[in-house]
């Protein structure tokens, strides 16, 4: 575990600025959520009611983000994949799962999907979700989405089976969703999400994004991973005033 882990601060160092400048979120509440800009058209963003941790022991202020601008820490420990078919879309029964629970865990990001910045009255039915591609993640991995209720798992994403069309959820405007989010191996995953719906005003309106996770062996391992990213890269937070396209660059 001590030379993955290393390994993993190696690869770090060598990865593209993409994965460096950028904080990581270790706890707390936030969303992946969508906002009406000022030319009138969805963007995706990270939305944090409050301030959060990030890792180091710093702080990320409570605001709007890029998605460029935030890394999501999935730490572990692990867990085995349950038995039974009806958790196949999580991979094989030999896989391991890091996992962002739907409920708070002190030790790790409390990932909600937020619509509140859009009013239902603007909506003509739902927005749709989708899982758009895996822009870069570790060999053999698979990327999960799913709710549980009394043991029964939905999934929502699972790219066990490739990724299509069925790979989506829909959600009202103005509402609030936690889900699982799984993964089976440890490394960095760039994931391309999406979101549609179809505004009363402005027709059919949607955005895509690419949202990074380090999913690391504990969450010790993604607060050394955030003091080495420190030490190779200045990190630029791109901070984005809500319902304003105007961004700012605050030099940590």
């Amino acid at each position: 575990m001590r030379f993955l882990f290393a390994a993993m601060i190696f690869m770090l160092a060598l990865a593209p600025d993409r994965f460096v400048r950028a904080d990581i979120w270790v706890g707390g509440h936030g969303d992946i959520g969508a906002e009406m800009n000022a030319s009138n058209q969805l963007e995706l963003h990270f939305h944090f009611g409050s301030d959060v941790n990030a890792a180091g022991g710093g702080t990320i202020a409570a605001g709007g983000y890029a998605p460029s601008a935030i890394q999501v820490s999935v730490p572990g420990p692990s867990i085995d994949r349950p038995s039974g078919s009806q958790w196949n879309f999580l991979g094989a029964t030999s896989d391991q799962v890091w996992f962002l629970p739907p409920s708070i865990d002190p030790n790790k990001p409390y990932l909600g999907w937020g619509l509140e910045e859009l009013d239902p009255a603007d909506w003509n039915g739902d927005l749709t979700w989708s899982l758009t591609s895996v822009v870069s993640a570790p060999a053999g991995s698979n990327i999960s989405l799913w709710k549980e209720e009394f043991g029964a798992p939905t999934p929502f994403f699972a790219t066990s089976d490739g990724i299509s069309a069925a790979d989506a959820f829909t959600q009202p405007a103005g509402s609030h969703e936690h889900f699982f989010l799984g993964f089976t191996r440890l490394g960095m995953y760039q994931i391309e999400l999406s979101i549609a719906g179809n505004h009363k005003t402005f027709g059919a309106l949607s955005d895509s994004a690419v949202f990074t996770f380090a999913v690391v062996p504990e969450p010790t391992s993604t607060a050394l991973i955030g003091i080495a990213s420190l030490g190779l890269a200045t990190r630029f937070v791109r901070r984005r005033k809500s319902k304003c396209s105007d961004e700012k660059t605050i030099e940590a």
